[in-house]
């Protein structure tokens, strides 16, 4: 019996070796490449919004917001506020036909500080001379040393002596964008 095992064992390896299943000393390779791409690529998102709580007219009014952007190490980013109004100096806030005036500013060091006082640098979409010295009233942004969350201020102001209001909730929206 044990010999009757040992010659089927050796027979299946015969029959293996000469159909090429069994091949001692031979190898073959392929080098097969790798490859991958980084482009610049930034996204933007809402971390807070402004809500400037209730309005009296008797006193300026502020309040910020937060916009987090990311991008790939290397891009130095314009970020832009558009609408809200005609113009940066026109935004409003909506309660049926009554409005609000509203203004948004430039952080005053650029990045996280509103200083009421020092609110100068309205924030739109103004290219100007579309340069970084010279971006308008976009906000040229830090350039990025890795695909790190940097978040950046938006300062709001309610001035006072809007006199005529109606009781009531006024709300609109700005769109933030990033070019890069």
């Amino acid at each position: 019996m044990k010999k009757i095992k040992a010659a089927a064992l050796l027979s299946s390896l015969t029959l293996l070796a000469s159909t090429g299943y069994v091949h001692a000393n031979n190898t073959v390779t392929a080098t097969l490449n790798v490859t991958a791409r980084v482009e610049s690529s930034c996204k933007i998102e809402v971390a807070s919004d402004i809500d400037f709580g209730a309005y009296v007219p008797d006193q300026d009014k502020y309040d910020q917001g937060t916009l987090r952007v990311t991008c790939i190490k290397g891009d130095t980013p314009i970020m832009s506020l558009l609408g809200g109004g005609d113009n940066v100096a026109d935004r409003t806030l909506a309660n049926g036909t009554e409005t609000i005036a509203y203004s948004l500013y430039q952080p005053t060091n650029g990045t996280t500080a509103c200083v009421d006082t020092s609110l100068t640098k309205l924030w739109g979409a103004n290219p100007g001379a579309g340069t970084a010295a010279d971006p308008g009233n976009r906000l040229q942004l830090l350039t990025f040393t890795g695909y790190v969350a940097q978040d950046y201020i938006v300062c709001g102001k309610i001035a006072k002596g809007q006199n005529s209001l109606s009781k009531g909730t006024y709300t609109g929206t700005v769109t933030a964008q990033i070019d890069y």
